[in-house]
């Protein structure tokens, strides 16, 4: 696949299969989130994969519940100690998010390049985290990363005009024009993705061909021009 089309391809995904997510994948998710770029090479970052049933069950009530349904999440610390002494508080409150930030990027584009499916979290109980898993002293968490195999592909979601988010300072770059941003609609067919939360999405012109939609919410989204054909739920 090419990276644009990786870039374009990725989601947050909150609704995972049954299907498992292999050693190998898991090795190869971890090689991409420690080829980011860091702060002097100096990588303060740590990660604890649980791929434990039984553990995640210890984690009820301490992240979303859909995420504990992912076969494998990924918690990812900042282990600070050597670049804070090198650098001071800045690194501790600054560098190290960076280095993080873009080790769960990579992370989440390896993923959908492999077909697989994931969210960046930021809202959990670091405490309950930290005694479950037995977090060491000196790493601190600071996201979750559930990933499995996508339930349904969501559409891409709007995002704000360059002109909104953008501020161009010296010559050379020329006139600039807002493009029209065309995210790719999609067909849903024989899926279940019962319980599924859908969030801001702009569901138009969309097909959804027997589908499962029990028990899941829609909150903020657009339906124009939705056909729903032998759903269930809908």
């Amino acid at each position: 696949m090419e990276f644009s089309e990786v870039i374009k391809k990725r989601r947050s995904t909150r609704k995972f299969t049954d299907e498992g997510v292999s050693r190998e994948q898991i090795i190869s998710l971890l090689e991409a989130a420690v080829a980011a770029p860091n702060a002097c090479n100096m990588q303060s970052w740590h990660f604890y994969v649980i791929t434990d049933n039984n553990i995640k069950a210890k984690l009820s009530g301490a992240i979303a519940d859909w995420a504990l349904t992912a076969p494998v999440l990924f918690l990812v610390c900042t282990a600070p100690e050597a670049i804070t002494a090198r650098f001071g508080a800045r690194a501790e409150n600054v560098f190290v998010v960076q280095d993080t930030a873009a080790a769960i990027e990579n992370l989440l584009l390896a993923a959908a390049d492999m077909g697989l499916g994931g969210c960046f979290m930021g809202a959990f109980d670091i405490e309950k985290f930290t005694k479950v898993l037995g977090i060491k002293a000196g790493h601190r968490p600071v996201a979750v990363v559930p990933v499995g195999v996508p339930a349904m592909e969501m559409p891409a979601r709007p995002r704000n005009p360059l002109s909104e988010v953008v501020t161009f300072i010296g010559e050379g770059v020329g006139e600039y024009t807002d493009a029209e941003l065309n995210y790719r609609k999609f067909e849903v067919k024989n899926s279940n993705v019962a319980g599924a939360a859908f969030e801001n999405a702009d569901l138009s012109d969309s097909t959804f061909k027997n589908v499962n939609f029990d028990g899941s919410k829609f909150e903020n989204c657009s339906f124009e021009n939705v056909t729903f054909s032998n759903c269930k739920g809908a």
